[in-house]
């Protein structure tokens, strides 16, 4: 779900004001049918190719599909870069926004001039630089969305390399796309884990159009999972150093 907060941020592009309906409310409509959702979607989506015609799913499928797809294949390489490049700009924001609520509580880093923190800003520590590798708040404004985007995830990628990982360890498979009026569609795909013994999950894509510059991913389940870990790094950013064995096998003060 987006994030919503009244700080202030730079100008950006502009995308859609809010999705008219979530993506929670396109999982109850379908839940009855789960079984057959693979099946429906492949057949109105997928018609028999033509003789000579390409097989790949990109080949065949609709911009946001092949968005979709783009998007997917720079999660399983751990391409941060294209990754970004293939979320919506609303998405985008909305990640910062989540990213300053945590890291600077209820201060507003937009702040102009800046004011002082007040110490309960964990962003005025170690935890910026370490989730964004900005050493002072001027240099964290002078970022745009994009940059802490893919800053925050090198610095995942070093502090939770398992979660990261997972990412890679996977394969997924475009299904097929359901649209919601002219400006919104939702890709549906199967994701299917390298692990002994795991089983396939159908998930679900949500996409808004970018004016002049096609379809950007709004929500996915890379961009939830991403909070929790964020929130790992800044307390670990703000927990003390952990004493050395030296110092422990040391003989306590008098």
């Amino acid at each position: 779900m987006p994030w919503s907060t009244p700080f202030r941020h730079p100008p950006r592009t502009a995308g859609i004001a809010a999705v008219p309906v979530k993506l929670a409310g396109l999982v109850a409509a379908v839940v009855p049918w789960t079984a057959k959702i693979a099946l429906v979607l492949v057949g109105f989506a997928f018609p028999p190719p033509v003789h000579g015609e390409a097989s790949s799913p990109a080949s065949r499928g609709t911009p946001a599909q092949e968005t979709a797809r783009a998007y997917l294949d720079a999660v399983e390489r751990m391409d941060w870069r294209g990754m970004a490049d293939h979320l919506h700009p609303d998405a985008l924001a909305d990640f910062r926004r989540y990213v300053e609520i945590v890291l600077f509580r209820q201060w507003d880093p937009w702040d102009d001039p800046v004011a002082s923190p007040p110490p309960e800003a964990a962003g005025a520590g170690p935890a910026l630089e370490a989730l964004t590798g900005a050493a002072s708040l001027e240099t964290y404004r002078e970022l745009d969305d994009a940059s802490v985007l893919r800053r925050a995830l090198a610095a995942l990628a070093r502090d939770s390399p398992g979660m990261m990982n997972a990412w890679v360890e996977r394969t997924t498979q475009v299904l097929g796309a359901v649209p919601e009026g002219a400006d919104l569609t939702h890709v549906v795909y199967r994701l299917e884990w390298h692990l002994s013994g795991a089983t396939s999950d159908v998930e679900i894509l949500t996409l808004a159009r970018v004016e002049d510059e096609g379809w950007g991913v709004l929500e996915s389940r890379e961009l939830e999972s991403l909070r929790p870990a964020i929130l790992a790094v800044i307390r670990r950013a703000e927990s003390p150093p952990i004493p050395s064995s030296g110092s422990l096998d040391s003989a306590p003060p008098e």
